[in-house]
């Protein structure tokens, strides 16, 4: 079958994160469309890349040859000129400068760059680099309102450039009778060394400063002390070098709040396996675009907890699927996680109106949608 049109996706790579794997995400459901996508990776491929391939998704590794890699745009030519496209549409900084300037050289009808997260730090050289691109960019596409705003108010974007599209998720995953089968739960309560039963209440993160950790085991602190037959579970880890050190204050903090019989490092685990033990999950980060862990335990019916950061107000309704504290504010965490602890009706409640939310507001069918009408609407203004 013919396809209605040919896009490139540019990324740094396919490692498990929460880019990553909207990216992946939007592939497949593009391609569903009748979209011809190909993924390009400028660095590896990682993990999601074979997902995406399983979904008829050609997947392309360019290699980058040292830090600042100008040859990438002749291998992102080579791509556009082979493949047919016309959009390129690019995630992170390195995609998004590499990516538009192939696009320009090769004369594509429809540069997208993205932004998915805000107060992201950039070098001089790279603010530069990002306004010189600006007036060759059709559209800017973001996450969350949040991210919007502070693209207007921080970065000079005309707000007319920008597009909208919160992550979409698929929600089936997560409502998985397997789930909540009591002996698979039973099994990773042992093998975690939780209690046989009793709340669980789970932070699912990668281990960056920007997530903030130490208010979330601060909140834990608190609430044992008052309600001691709790287990808390924490669930991610580093995913760069830079971010190792991050990964020994995490531990230094437990300890020093005394919790090490507390809390549950289990290391990276599939969102499922950890959201089946959980009764709530808690985030407590200092910076976000639109969380995808939030959209998951949404999905699975759990309620948030989580800090006023980025565009986390955008998917949590406050006092009805979940609730939202200040950033960096324990005291506020630990109120609210015993609040939920003491009201499982509350808990359950608050589990079932997510789903729903989940299912009419960030499924992956109107990510899709939403994003080829996007496309359409850039190709039918283009003036290259």
């Amino acid at each position: 079958m013919t396809k209605d049109l040919e896009v490139l996706l540019v990324t740094p790579t396919l490692r498990v994160g929460g880019n990553e794997r909207q990216i992946v995400n939007l592939a497949k459901v593009l391609s569903e469309k009748n979209i011809g996508v190909t993924v390009c990776c400028l660095v590896d491929e990682g993990p999601l890349a074979n997902e995406a391939r399983s979904y008829g998704i050609d997947v392309i590794t360019t290699g980058r040859r040292g830090r600042f890699d100008p040859g990438q745009i002749g291998r992102v030519s080579q791509i556009i000129a082979s493949k047919g496209i016309m959009i390129v549409h690019s995630f992170r900084f390195g995609a998004n400068l590499w990516g538009r300037l192939a696009g320009i050289i090769k004369r594509v009808p429809v540069l997208i760059a993205s932004k998915r997260n805000v107060f992201t730090p950039k070098t001089f050289l790279q603010r530069r680099l990002d306004h010189f691109l600006m007036r060759y960019t059709d559209i800017m596409a973001v996450n969350a309102q949040a991210v919007k705003d502070y693209l207007v108010s921080y970065e000079d974007w005309s707000p007319e450039k920008i597009c909208v599209i919160h992550n979409g998720i698929d929600y089936h995953v997560f409502q998985d009778p397997q789930m909540s089968n009591s002996q698979s739960v039973a099994n990773i309560r042992s093998e975690w060394k939780l209690s046989s039963h009793g709340p669980v209440v789970l932070q699912m993160c990668r281990f960056s400063p920007q997530k903030k950790i130490e208010t979330f085991l601060e909140a834990v602190k608190l609430v044992s002390q008052k309600i001691p037959s709790v287990s808390y579970v924490l669930a991610g880890t580093s995913k760069i070098a830079e971010e190792q050190a991050y990964d020994q204050v995490v531990r230094k903090k437990i300890n020093s709040l005394g919790l090490e019989n507390v809390v549950s490092l289990v290391g990276e685990v599939p969102a499922k396996r950890a959201l089946s033990v959980a009764d709530m999950v808690v985030q407590t980060s200092s910076r976000e675009g639109l969380p995808n862990v939030i959209l998951e335990a949404m999905a699975a019916g759990k309620p948030v907890i989580a800090t006023d950061a980025g565009g986390t107000r955008e998917c949590v309704a406050d006092g009805k699927t979940g609730f939202i504290v200040s950033v960096g504010d324990s005291e506020a965490v630990a109120r609210r996680i015993i609040e939920l602890l003491k009201d499982a009706d509350k808990r359950k409640q608050f589990g079932q109106r997510a789903q729903e939310l989940v299912k009419t507001q960030f499924s992956l069918d109107k990510l899709g949608s939403e994003t080829k009408r996007m496309y359409f609407r850039a190709l039918a203004s283009s003036k290259r």
